[in-house]
């Protein structure tokens, strides 16, 4: 039961992602706007707790993706150490908290998230990265690979892709293939 609900707001968010995200993200909505719509999106449904709890590091410049992202992932039991709006805070938080994840977007200001994500393993070996990106073409993906990440993730994606991601991250000692 828990699952035909949670795809049902999958959807619901996917839709919102794709169609509204930009525009929030232009019209540069406010804090409040930002958060009413994730509770809408967030708050109506219970994630499931896989009993095991990561330390993740959210960087988007998307203030939106990074109030969402911080909601599904608290809601499952995650912890959200900080978030950050471009590659360089990105890589000086990772080193200032040392999370077990990155969630990193590809395309942002300062520094890209390739360059991001090699910086932030080279002292941080035993983190995993979860690249992420609006686009979605294999040589981005490649490239994630190629950076150090474990996997790649399409946006729009729905809370329950991101879960599953970072429970992969959780079984994988390095890169794996993308998807």
């Amino acid at each position: 039961m828990e699952r035909h609900l949670f795809q049902a707001n999958n959807q619901k968010l996917g839709f919102l992602l794709k169609d509204f995200s930009p525009k929030v993200h232009h019209l540069s909505a406010t804090k409040g706007e930002l958060q009413g719509t994730a509770e809408s999106l967030c708050g109506e449904f219970a994630i499931l707790n896989l009993g095991w709890h990561m330390r993740i590091l959210l960087v988007d410049d998307s203030s939106f993706i990074l109030l969402v992202g911080r909601r599904t992932l608290e809601k499952s039991g995650h912890e959200v150490v900080a978030d950050a709006f471009d590659g360089e805070d990105g890589v000086r938080k990772a080193l200032a908290f040392k999370p077990d994840l990155v969630i990193m977007d590809i395309a942002l200001p300062k520094k890209n998230g390739f360059e991001a994500s090699q910086l932030i393993l080279e002292s941080l070996p035993k983190t995993k990265v979860l690249a992420i990106s609006a686009i979605d073409e294999e040589w981005i993906r490649e490239k994630a690979v190629q950076s150090g990440c474990y996997s790649f993730l399409a946006k729009p994606f729905d809370p329950i892709e991101l879960l599953e991601a970072v429970e992969q991250a959780k079984e994988t000692k390095e890169s794996v293939k993308y998807g």
